[in-house]
């Protein structure tokens, strides 16, 4: 075979390379498909130029549980500082981490957070970094297989892809990037109290333990036009209190998709969107099952997350499905 056979053959072939391997086919693989080819297409009606790409995932839970993620390292953080606060132990939610007992609340989730992401911006990213690359933390490191082949063909398709979460910044922006390959400066979060300092007679960021902002439900989209500057055309959400986000994005020139979790406001979510026209869809049926693994660096796969997949897509179907 000679070497421009050969290289045809490859051209073909990638060409033909199915984009969303770990998707069944069906109609919500069709529609992102689908879309994406129209979008792309110049002197369309549905053509958009590729500054106007921009898709926003939210990562509260649908992604690999992030908040959950978040939270462990928060309460590990706990049990590393606690021999330094010795208040703590009889302070809740402090005292109730340190006896062994679950978190029960948002408000305890939050005052734990607080508590061990202030700081220096930079010690904290480094100790998330360290905490993420432990073996014992591994399935909070990676994401869903199914949303990182996605976020893949987004970005080879010209979008710009966003991280939005409730959760705080200073763990979503390192966790977001060695999860999803999304960089820090693509993430938008809730955010601590911060200022500028001194420190050893250099300049830094440091965080005060009381959050600023607290991304949930208008606030989102409130904020993501505010960062980005661009109602995104292409979203995804988990549940309930990301209709704002949802509804405020599909009201532009759009379309979208939203991904749900199988966890509180899932039902109303999936109520709501079937009373705006649009599709709901199994991701137990358009997924392929034990696909969740993670690839090492080296190319071997590691075992499958033992986390619940979401219950269900959401597809925006007026614009989507045509």
């Amino acid at each position: 075979m000679s070497r421009l056979l050969a290289i045809l053959m490859f051209v073909a072939a990638t060409a033909h390379a199915d984009p969303l391997p770990s998707w069944q086919e069906g109609a919500s693989k069709t529609a992102i498909t689908g879309f994406v080819a129209r979008i792309s297409k110049e002197k369309t009606p549905d053509y958009l130029p590729p500054e106007a790409r921009v898709a926003v995932f939210d990562v509260d839970e649908p992604l690999l549980y992030a908040s959950s993620a978040e939270l462990a390292f928060a309460v590990d953080e706990v049990k590393r500082l606690a021999p330094q606060r010795p208040e703590w132990t009889k302070t809740a939610p402090f005292s109730t981490v340190l006896a062994g007992q679950p978190v029960r609340s948002a408000a305890d989730a939050q005052a734990l957070i607080a508590a061990t992401h202030d700081g220096s911006v930079d010690a904290l990213t480094a100790r998330v970094q360290h905490w993420l690359a432990e073996p014992a933390n591994r399935s909070a490191a990676q994401g869903y297989a199914q949303v990182r082949e996605l976020m893949a063909y987004l970005r080879t398709s010209g979008f710009r892809v966003w991280i939005v979460s409730s959760g705080d910044s200073g763990f979503v922006r390192p966790w977001a990037e060695r999860a999803y390959g999304v960089p820090p400066e693509q993430v938008v979060a809730s955010t601590l109290k911060a200022r500028l300092a001194l420190q050893g007679g250099s300049a830094t960021i440091v965080r005060s333990p009381a959050f600023e902002t607290v991304l949930t439900g208008a606030a989102k989209p409130v904020a993501v036009e505010r960062v980005i500057g661009r109602r995104p055309v292409l979203a995804f959400g988990d549940s309930d209190t990301d209709l704002p986000l949802l509804q405020w994005v599909s009201a532009g020139r759009t379309r979208f998709v939203a991904l749900l979790d199988r966890g509180d406001g899932a039902e109303q979510a999936q109520a709501a969107a079937l009373n705006l026209g649009w599709l709901v869809v199994d991701a137990g049926r358009d997924w392929r099952q034990g696909a969740a693994a993670t690839a090492t660096a080296t190319g071997q796969q590691q075992a499958a997350s033992t986390q619940a997949e979401p219950s269900a897509l959401v597809l925006h179907a007026r614009d989507m499905l045509r």
